[in-house]
């Protein structure tokens, strides 16, 4: 009798390292957010000292920005990779898209939510192949997204002057919504990687 090969799932990346990282940005993050929003009464007429501390909360939020992003998107490749290794077929986003579709413009406004959503919902116990967008994502995209953007006029007046209006309203939108956002994000990596982590986890998608 001839023999026969059996292909069986790779062992899976474990999460809780990069997890563990991106969580810590993230909470960071919502704290700098939480700050940002509460500092609007200060925005734009601060001066002094005032201004200092406003520059210095700018800087930690950049500074913040780029690590979270660096290790929430190096726990998302994992998560995703995962799915392969575990075997996981008919899944719509390549695991390149994890970090590509953050990079095309206005595309970027969707595939990382669909990326995202798809890793939720695929890693969840017992998930089937066909699947609905979880609210906790949506949510979550919706306060990134508001996070980011903002709208403000300029009025030029006849001697010169200048006046931007909706600087303190997007200040106090934009700090709201990215601590709202940092907290959701938790939720999604805290739930993603307890998921995957579980024993009945590697039995894969129905």
């Amino acid at each position: 009798m001839g023999s026969m090969d059996v292909v069986h799932p790779a062992t899976t990346h474990p999460l809780r390292t990069p997890a563990t990282l991106a969580v810590g940005g993230l909470w960071v993050m919502a704290a700098l957010s939480a700050l940002k929003a509460l500092s609007t009464p200060w925005v734009p007429d601060a001066d002094g000292g005032t201004a200092a501390l406003l520059d210095v909360l700018s800087t930690l939020l950049v500074v913040g920005w780029i690590y979270t992003a660096v290790t929430f998107l190096m726990w998302l490749y994992r998560a995703r990779e995962n799915l392969d290794r575990r075997g996981d077929t008919a899944l719509t986003w390549k695991k390149g898209w994890t970090i590509g579709g953050w990079f095309i413009p206005v595309a970027d406004l969707f595939i990382p939510a669909a990326v995202v959503s798809e890793v939720f919902a695929r890693s969840r116990p017992g998930a089937f192949r066909t699947w609905k967008v979880p609210r906790l994502v949506v949510v979550w995209w919706v306060a990134f997204v508001l996070g980011l953007i903002r709208f403000t006029f300029t009025t030029v007046y006849a001697d010169g002057t200048r006046h931007v209006t909706g600087v303190q309203f997007w200040n106090a939108v934009n700090g709201v919504a990215g601590a709202v956002a940092a907290v959701l994000a938790v939720r999604i990596v805290q739930q993603v990687t307890a998921w995957q982590s579980g024993d009945d986890w590697s039995a894969g998608a129905r």
